[in-house]
């Protein structure tokens, strides 16, 4: 059985006990976003820069991993990526 909702909980308990919360949020059009290949791919780059300096950047990874999560960035990672790193 997965962690995931327990690894989701810890995430969102650690971004709340900030003043600042996390890097990415509000920044959707970056760390889900869709449109021309060239503009994917920029948004992409700009979202694993912004994930490398997250403070939350091992648990949202681990979260994202546990969870299978299908869509958009998380911990600097595609779903391609995510899905490579679980196959070993």
């Amino acid at each position: 059985m997965s962690n995931a909702p327990e690894l989701l909980m810890k995430l969102q308990h650690a971004i709340q006990d900030t003043d600042e919360g996390a890097p990415c949020e509000g920044r959707d059009l970056l760390f889900f976003p869709e449109g021309h290949e060239s503009v994917v791919k920029m948004a992409i780059l700009e979202a694993k820069a912004i994930c490398r300096r997250c403070p939350f950047l091992q648990l949202c990874g681990q979260y994202a991993l546990a969870a299978d999560e299908p869509y958009g960035i998380w911990a600097g990672m595609t779903y391609e990526e995510r899905r490579a790193i679980k196959r070993g």
